[in-house]
């Protein structure tokens, strides 16, 4: 049996269903350019908001190293890192790092930095109450301490590491 809120809400779907159809529906497009026309970029859309999430996201450690120490990238992006300076060498006062891999470490943290301050320079570090720039680049340094830690030998000790880091960035 049909009721009138059901059918309502059926009416309903159906112009919406219609109305997409038209609104999708192919119209005449000239295949000459327009030169009077110039499409309008979305205002958080920029050469610096590409590459810091290039740089930031897609490209492995080493790559974004090679990138950060020539400076290679749009001339407002900002390279400086203090290397994690919340976050001590020695967690809780134990030596579980050695030499390499607080270097290792050291280098998660100058692209952690990277994101941070680049994300903050271009408002993007807290974009909504649930979904945040911060959250993203906590992920990402968590991703390449363990990226780091496949390729120890001692991957447990290091995983352990890892989370401890991993931790003390999302409290900051």
């Amino acid at each position: 049996m049909i009721t009138k809120t059901s059918a309502a809400l059926f009416a309903f779907a159906a112009i919406l269903g219609i109305g997409s159809l038209v609104l999708s529906a192919p119209t005449a497009v000239s295949t000459q350019a327009n030169p009077t026309f110039t499409p309008i970029p979305h205002p958080g859309i920029t050469p610096s908001t590409i590459f810091t999430n290039f740089a930031l996201f897609q490209i492995p450690m080493d790559q974004f190293l090679i990138r950060r120490n020539k400076k290679d990238g749009p001339s407002d992006i900002d390279w400086e890192s203090d290397g994690c300076s919340h976050v001590e060498d020695e967690p809780f006062g134990f030596n579980y790092a050695t030499n390499r891999l607080r270097m290792l470490v050291k280098d998660s943290c100058r692209r952690h930095d990277f994101g941070y301050r680049n994300f903050k320079k271009q408002n993007r570090y807290k974009v909504t109450s649930t979904s945040t720039g911060k959250q993203s680049i906590d992920l990402q340094f968590r991703e390449d301490l363990l990226a780091q830690c496949d390729t120890e030998k001692h991957r447990r000790s290091c995983r352990f590491v890892a989370k401890i880091y991993y931790k003390a960035v999302r409290i900051y």
